[in-house]
């Protein structure tokens, strides 16, 4: 019949299986009647794998008394078996010394090779360190091929390339990249940061912000220079994202990590409402916000100090000090033939503020005392003919601004000193709270005296 329909084939014939003589598959057949031996072919990439007395076993997890039967010796010569051993991690663990490669000797013209490239190397080295000298202490590039040209006259081979101020600018920029490198790694790696974050101005006028990350790695705690960069603006802003564009630039995922934020009191950093400790808490609202503790306590001593209006006339006093010999040759050159004819030693008076105010203060108010006499013989040597001299004069006669003098001299010295404790950068929040406690006992002590 099916030849009359087109397209018709005949079915094929139904598979029926009995109870009494289950399927067997054939590779299972071969298994069985297969008889599995050791192929040298299992060495190849596998120096530890042994065979002997029939059996098949691992060198090195024997050596270490491992258990196992590749320890102890096995029969099953399967690849899979092979495989799923040198998989397991304790036999990882002790086979590295197996798979180290051997040492190869080398040939002349590969020595020749290394020679020349150690030569060149050695050359680099000396050129990195002098850009990295000139860097470091703030000279201009331009300075580098004099630098070199030093180098030669000491001779030193530094051979007859990169000696320009663009080579030296090269290699100052590898040497950041590579530095930045290394403290991503470590943030990376950290378990939790905290960062920091301040305006400076560079030597063309631009406002620049420094970005300092503090990390934990091996139990160790640092305190690391990741960025320095111009914000659009100095609001809160544009120092929030200048800082985004930072972590961001760098690759660097911590959204979990992040923990912690400080910086002074400036309304555009811990403004509760539009500061940047705002915005910052706004995207990590587990981050902890800290007030420097340097900048606190600056900031408490003026608050405690300006009530006093003697205090206004001592800054005009070592203020004016200052100015009248530092910006005036003639009078510089006065004020050391007075401490020549009094038979002292030359003591140049100090700036009152800077970065690190009380600090500072305290180093010119014992220039002040030490040279007191000096300073008011000259003021009114030459209070004659500069009236600038003869106010100071006035002022440095004042027996209730010499007696306030004396008596923040020791207040001063404590908080000096507590001031650049607090500087420090291994410092942690207990050290600071027993030092804070300690400066607090010694005044009440020096205002019981």
């Amino acid at each position: 019949m099916l030849r009359y329909v087109d397209g018709a084939k005949p079915g094929k014939k139904l598979r029926i299986e009995t109870e009494s003589q289950p399927t067997v598959s054939s590779n299972k057949k071969y298994e069985e009647k297969r008889v599995r031996k050791f192929l040298e072919e299992c060495h190849i990439g596998r120096p530890w794998l042994k065979y002997e007395n029939g059996k098949m076993f691992c060198e090195c997890c024997r050596e270490n008394e491992t258990t196992g039967a590749f320890c102890v010796g096995t029969t099953n010569f399967k690849l899979t078996a092979i495989k799923q051993h040198e998989n397991t991690n304790i036999h990882m663990k002790y086979a590295m010394k197996y798979l180290r490669p051997k040492t190869v000797e080398k040939s002349q013209a590969a020595d020749c090779l290394m020679k020349l490239k150690k030569s060149e190397y050695d050359r680099l080295v000396i050129k990195f360190r002098t850009a990295h000298a000139l860097a470091k202490s703030h000279q201009s590039f331009r300075f580098y091929n004099t630098m070199c040209r030093l180098d030669k006259a000491k001779d030193l081979d530094i051979g007859t390339s990169y000696l320009n101020d663009k080579s030296a600018s090269t290699f100052v920029q590898t040497i950041a990249d590579v530095t930045q490198d290394s403290v991503r790694e470590k943030v990376l790696k950290s378990k939790y940061v905290s960062f920091t974050c301040d305006g400076s101005t560079d030597f063309t006028g631009d406002d620049m912000e420094n970005v300092y990350v503090r990390v934990v790695v091996d139990g160790i705690v640092e305190d690391l220079f990741l960025n320095i960069g111009t914000a659009n603006s100095a609001a809160s802003a544009g120092i929030f994202k200048f800082l985004m564009e930072t972590f961001d630039n760098l690759s660097l995922n911590i959204e979990e990590k992040m923990i912690g934020f400080c910086a002074d009191g400036a309304s555009n950093m811990q403004g509760t409402k539009t500061g940047l400790a705002a915005l910052l808490k706004e995207k990590w609202p587990h981050i902890f916000i800290t007030h420097c503790l340097a900048h606190r306590l600056e900031l408490a001593f003026k608050d405690a100090i300006k009530k006093y209006a003697v205090y206004d006339r001592m800054t005009t006093l070592l203020l004016g000090i200052y100015y009248l010999y530092r910006k005036s040759p003639k009078q510089k050159k006065n004020f050391g033939r007075a401490f020549e004819a009094l038979g002292m030693t030359v003591i140049l008076p100090s700036r009152v503020g800077g970065t690190r105010w009380l600090p500072h203060l305290q180093r010119a108010i014992s220039a002040f005392i030490k040279g007191f006499r000096a300073f008011v013989f000259q003021l009114e040597t030459s209070s004659h003919e500069n009236p600038k001299a003869e106010g100071l004069a006035k002022l440095a006669r004042d027996g209730s601004v010499i007696i306030f003098i004396l008596q923040l001299k020791m207040i001063i010295g404590v908080l000096a000193r507590l001031s650049l404790y607090l500087q420090r950068r291994e410092l942690c929040i207990g050290d600071a709270y027993m030092r804070v406690k300690a400066a607090k006992a010694e005044l009440l002590q020096i205002f019981e005296s």
